[in-house]
């Protein structure tokens, strides 16, 4: 730890969990400004790596992505909470709800994203799983059979209008007949489709991967 030019400065000597090197990480203001490598392992170390991605965090830490009443505030304190276990990157995931709760989710998530730089870095985007899923009990798990409808591109960019376009990722059931259209769509618009919550036949399966 130095004060060199004013700059408050901290080294964290760490083996690298890729290289299986020693390094130490030179932080400026917090911030890291400088890996150096200085040699093999040394089991007295902590290990260092890549920061984690999580594609689907319903929630965290007693914050739930899916409750209407959610904060912009809760957005930011779960993403540091995340930051702490090691995930740098991740989706807030918003599950089938009615579609003036979606709506507000969202708005909230994009608020977040604008108004905390942090929050913004960390959260790719968001990932929308359902309300395109399956009705059948077998698929649907714990999503609300009241909410569950067809594709609808109308609809889905409500949503994104809302979050400004932030919706990256999103789940849905290949078996209803909507879905190869609107996965068309979501491919033109770079939209990233998974299946999912879906009892779905090969047949559909098929012309849902050749959709996009």
């Amino acid at each position: 730890m130095n004060t060199e030019n004013n700059i408050y400065s901290k080294v964290f000597t760490c083996n690298n969990i890729v290289t299986g090197k020693t390094e130490e990480l030179v932080f400026e203001n917090e911030k890291l400004v400088r890996i150096i490598e200085s040699g093999s392992s040394n089991s007295d170390h902590i290990l260092v790596g890549p920061g984690l991605i999580d594609l689907q965090v319903n929630g965290i830490n007693g914050i739930d992505f899916n409750d209407p009443s959610v904060t912009q505030q809760d957005i930011i304190n779960a993403t540091h909470y995340l930051l702490s276990k090691g995930i740098t990157t991740f989706l807030p995931t918003v599950i089938t709800n009615s579609d003036a709760n979606i709506l507000q989710i969202v708005r909230t998530i994009y608020g977040a994203c604008l108004s905390d730089a942090l929050a913004n870095e960390c959260i790719w985007g968001i990932h929308l799983e359902g309300p395109f899923i399956s009705q059948e009990a077998g698929a649907k798990g714990a999503h609300d059979q009241n909410h569950i409808k067809a594709p609808d591109w109308d609809l889905f960019s409500q949503f994104q209008e809302a979050c400004g376009g932030r919706i990256k990722l999103i789940t849905l059931a290949p078996e209803w007949d909507e879905a190869p259209g609107f996965i068309e769509k979501c491919k033109e618009h770079g939209v990233i489709v998974s299946i999912g919550h879906s009892m779905a036949n090969s047949q559909q399966i098929d012309k849902a991967v050749k959709a996009g």
